[in-house]
């Protein structure tokens, strides 16, 4: 049994799976041998170095697949071809090194994590782009951990369900609002 010992994405672990009944997936689903490939995609991205511990929980945890993440793609997918239209494209330099770990399918930005920071849980960065990927906008830094950005996801969409639950109850009592 694979194991990894998790300190930041514990609501994450607690809570694989968001409004069980919902039309849309809201699981997530882990490599079929994570350990083996956070390494590889380590060893493609970052030099073989490790990546920060938050990230690599997640990637242990979700890194097939996660509800929480509004991209549709893989995290090497997503990796890749924002990589590519950021500094190919839109002819973008952060002058450091950075890993895109999700893009914005509903809207024109992506969200980074600086790969040169010593923090086991490093602070997110929001890059806007313009819809035919020829600019860079903006980098802002959000006030945000990734952690911290998979917990409130999680937080929010369990106060979301039990909302939800109780106005069905309420409906079936014949309760009004």
């Amino acid at each position: 049994v694979l194991c990894m010992n998790i300190k930041y994405m514990k609501l994450l672990q607690d809570n694989p799976v968001q409004t069980p009944n919902a039309s849309f997936d809201t699981s997530i689903e882990s490599f079929e041998d994570p350990l083996n490939e956070i390494e590889r995609l380590e060893d493609k991205y970052n030099q073989g170095k490790k990546f920060p511990k938050a990230f690599r929980e997640l990637l242990f945890i979700a890194g097939e697949d996660c509800w929480a993440r509004e991209s549709a793609w893989s995290f090497e997918e997503c990796m890749d071809d924002s990589k590519h239209r950021l500094e190919v494209e839109a002819g973008y330099d952060f002058g450091r090194p950075y890993f895109v770990f999700e893009d914005g399918q509903s809207g024109y930005y992506a969200r980074i994590f600086y790969l040169d920071e010593d923090d086991d849980d490093p602070v997110l960065h929001h890059v806007d782009y313009n819809s035919d990927w020829a600019d860079v906008n903006d980098v802002e830094t959000f006030d945000i951990q990734i952690s911290d950005f998979y917990g409130r996801l999680t937080t929010l969409t369990a106060l979301i369900e039990k909302r939800v639950r109780w106005n069905i109850k309420r409906l079936q009592l014949g309760i009004g609002y």
